[in-house]
C-alpha cells in the first residue's frame, strides 16, 4: 500500500496545489512513482489538464516521467459513483478508491480543498500524513485549529493516526511603500 499524504488548508489560494506538485516533482526526481488527486473544483491545474473521466474508470494524465494526475472531477464519474453506492459505511469509500488506483504507487498526494466536504473529510480518512499549507499574510489560527480537530475526530472515529507532519507556511506582507525604497549602498559593496 502506497503512502498517503493529503495537503490541506482552509484558505484559499493558500499554495496546497502549488506545495503538491513541488511534492511530486520531487518524488519524481527521486524516481518514486507517485499520483497526484486534484480534489479542488477550482484548481486551475485540473482546468488546464484536460481529463478523460469515462463512465467506467478515470484516465490519468501523465505530469512528470514518474508522476500520474487525477484531476478533480472524478468524483462524478460512474466508477466513483458505483463505489459510493456500493459503500454501507463513509470512511470505506476512498479504501475501495484506493486498492482500485494504488497498486503501482509508492506515494499518492491529496491535493484537498479549502472547504472540508464530504469527499475531501472521506479523503482525508485514508491518509496517513498531512501537511497543512498557510500564507503568512493571512494566517488564520482559527482554520488550522479546524483543522486540527477535523484530523483528531477522524484518527478517534476510524483508530486511525494520521500525522500531521508540519504546518507549511510561505509568503510575507511587503507593505507597498517598502518596495519604493531605494537599494541601500551597503549592499552593493558585498
Amino acid at each position: 500500500m502506497p503512502k498517503v499524504i493529503a495537503i490541506a488548508g482552509l484558505t484559499p489560494m493558500s499554495g496546497k496545489t502549488t506545495v503538491s506538485l513541488n511534492l511530486a516533482a520531487s518524488f519524481s526526481i527521486y524516481e518514486k512513482k507517485n499520483l497526484v488527486v486534484d480534489f479542488d473544483r477550482y484548481s486551475d491545474i485540473s482546468r488546464s489538464v484536460r481529463s478523460k473521466i469515462t463512465g467506467d474508470k478515470i484516465v490519468y494524465e501523465r505530469l512528470y516521467p514518474f508522476t500520474d494526475f487525477i484531476p478533480s472531477g472524478f468524483e462524478e464519474s460512474s466508477f466513483f459513483k458505483k463505489i459510493v453506492a456500493d459503500c454501507s459505511r463513509t470512511e470505506k469509500v476512498f479504501e475501495i478508491f484506493m486498492e482500485s488506483v494504488s497498486r503501482e504507487y509508492e506515494y499518492i498526494i491529496f491535493d484537498l480543498p479549502s472547504k472540508m466536504d464530504f469527499v475531501s473529510t472521506s479523503a482525508l480518512a485514508v491518509c496517513d500524513d498531512v501537511i497543512i499549507v498557510k500564507q503568512n499574510s493571512v494566517f488564520d489560527f482559527e482554520a488550522v485549529q479546524r483543522l486540527l480537530l477535523t484530523i483528531t475526530q477522524i484518527n478517534r472515529c476510524f483508530e486511525k493516526k494520521i500525522s500531521v507532519k508540519g504546518i507549511l507556511t510561505w509568503g510575507y506582507a511587503i507593505p507597498l511603500e517598502a518596495s519604493f525604497k531605494p537599494w541601500p549602498r551597503s549592499l552593493d559593496t558585498h
